[in-house]
């Protein structure tokens, strides 16, 4: 503490003064007469991060201090970050690949590929910018898929991913609008009357739930032809991870079309509840998340 302290430019009286808040806050009290060396790297950042915490600099340069630690330290770092950039006034540079810490803290963020400045802008629009650089957009074909059940006079042909912008993406990220755009295909020219379709959402074993025409509009669905149909979520619930989708449709309660793994989705953290935090470690890709409120 006193050797780093002293390198970041503290005097040993300012070390002195600030010592048991610092240890207090990285939380290794019972390690303090432990060889640094023998330390993991958790508990090297929290010490690092404690110690330049309270050096008030004008600057705090902060590198991906939530890789490590637990949910309590994260949330200690991020409130302490908050507490340096608002209460005191002083700049922080916060550096990171969690994306719900980043539009939780900051108003402006950098996007940077290979030491080069490609967007400086908003956070929403540099966090959308980085999630669109991840992969091309990928265009789910089905046409060719054998593996389907139903009688096939109405089938799904392909499957597209859309943000709030109408971009096909590969990836999104959570909280964020999401267009699921399913192009279908119709044999003959006959019109299908009383048409359900769905969609439903899979990960881990496990359904996390159904979005289905006949949930949320009363008006009978009419298929003739070719064309498409868009499921959209003003904010997809889900938590980050990895996921597949099933599709369905039926007409006069006949099943047309019902493929498995029809496409797979990436989810990326976003700032859902607005507090940087969406489940406790270990939760990602388990759970949905539900807008809700606490009193007491």
């Amino acid at each position: 503490i006193y050797l780093n302290g002293a390198i970041l430019g503290m005097t040993r009286a300012e070390i002195k003064r600030k010592f048991d808040e610092i240890v207090a806050f990285a939380e290794v009290e019972k390690y303090l007469d432990t060889p640094v060396k023998r330390y993991s790297s958790g508990m090297y950042v929290r010490l690092a991060f404690a110690v330049a915490a309270h050096l008030e600099p004008e600057i705090l340069v902060v590198d991906e201090v939530l890789a490590v630690g637990d949910a309590s330290f994260q949330k200690k770092c991020l409130g302490k970050m908050d507490e340096v950039a608002k209460q005191q006034g002083r700049t922080v540079l916060f550096v990171s690949h969690n994306m719900a810490a980043i539009q939780n803290l900051c108003e402006r963020s950098l996007l940077l590929f290979q030491g080069v400045l490609i967007l400086d802008a908003s956070t929403n629009q540099t966090v959308q910018r980085y999630v669109d650089s991840m992969h091309d957009p990928k265009v789910h074909a089905l046409i060719e898929r054998k593996d389907r059940k139903g009688k096939g006079d109405i089938r799904f042909t392909r499957v597209e991913f859309l943000d709030d912008n109408a971009r096909p993406i590969k990836e999104t990220i959570t909280g964020q609008k999401l267009v699921i755009r399913l192009h279908y295909q119709t044999s003959g020219d006959r019109e299908f009357r009383n048409c359900r379709a769905s969609v439903s959402f899979h990960g881990n074993g496990t359904i996390f739930f159904l979005a289905s025409t006949e949930l949320v509009h009363n008006q009978e669905l009419i298929i003739k032809g070719n064309g498409y149909l868009d499921c959209i979520y003003d904010e997809l619930p889900l938590s980050k991870g990895d996921y597949y989708l099933n599709l369905f449709i039926e007409s006069n309660k006949v099943i047309q079309d019902w493929v498995e793994g029809a496409a797979e989705l990436m989810v990326m953290d976003g700032d859902y509840y607005g507090t940087g935090r969406n489940y406790p470690p270990g939760w990602e890709g388990k759970t949905v998340l539900v807008r809700h409120h606490w009193e007491w």
